[in-house]
């Protein structure tokens, strides 16, 4: 009994997809409907830990902390800390006393992709999962619902799933949709080097084994959100309540 109610403390609402989908538009809606229901919901994303970790590096080189110093800091080459630096170096807000990557600069999606996937990952796929997992088991007993919004890879996505209660949910958008959605947010036209990267092509919609492990597929169309809360609360609640009868027999 007392591992069913641990089990059904945990409650997870995972979105996946691809760039300017509309997954944080969905995630606003979907996290008010759920306060709505008195529930308590922390809201996650893979990519937290990967901005703070990029702040905590703007920090060092704000420091004059030297390349090698940061390399041994991070536990990574000094090569991949250089290509870092480059890429901040073209960034025309580095300079400001308040920059972070919480205010989305223009080599926003750049910096997040060359760190998180192509140094991060490259070293160990699960660098990032890890630390969203060991905040949900922290978090687990304070927590109704955890609404993680950022799904990208297949091994994030299958961690997720170990832990019970765990509702997944697959978001598409027409793909000239998504680019003036990323282009309107961001105030810069996403490059065919970020519409392409690992990132962004790892959870291919072709991949029948791939997407049996969604719960539910969406199509955001940009004034459907809570059309698609509406899908998401439905099929979430019935998953919960079949799993429940079943664990309580």
């Amino acid at each position: 009994v007392i591992n069913n109610m641990e089990v059904f403390i945990m409650k997870i609402i995972a979105l996946s997809g691809k760039m300017g989908v509309g997954k944080d538009y969905i995630a606003d809606k979907l996290i008010a409907r759920l306060h709505e229901n008195k529930l308590d919901v922390e809201r996650l994303a893979f990519a937290d830990p990967l901005r703070m970790e990029l702040d905590d590096i703007v920090r060092m080189i704000k420091c004059y902390d030297t390349p090698l110093t940061m390399a041994k800091k991070m536990q990574v080459s000094e090569n991949e800390i250089r290509q870092l630096i480059e890429i901040f170096d073209t960034e025309p807000t580095f300079s400001r006393p308040d920059f972070s990557l919480r205010n989305r600069p223009l080599r926003y999606r750049e910096l997040m992709q060359y760190w998180g996937t192509d140094v991060r990952r490259k070293h160990d796929k699960n660098y990032w999962t890890q630390k969203i997992i060991n905040i949900i088991t922290d978090n687990a007993p304070f927590v109704d619902v955890f609404v993680v919004t950022d799904v990208r890879f297949y091994n994030e996505l299958k961690a997720l799933l170990e832990f019970d209660n765990t509702f997944t949910v697959r978001v598409n958008a027409d793909e000239k949709l998504r680019e003036q959605r990323v282009t309107n947010r961001d105030d810069v036209t996403p490059t065919e080097s970020e519409l392409n990267h690992a990132s962004e092509l790892a959870m291919d919609d072709n991949d029948d084994e791939i997407m049996s492990l969604f719960d539910l597929v969406v199509v955001s169309t940009g004034n459907n959100g809570n059309e698609i809360v509406d899908k998401i609360m439905k099929n979430w609640n019935a998953k919960t309540n079949k799993k429940m009868v079943v664990e309580n027999l």
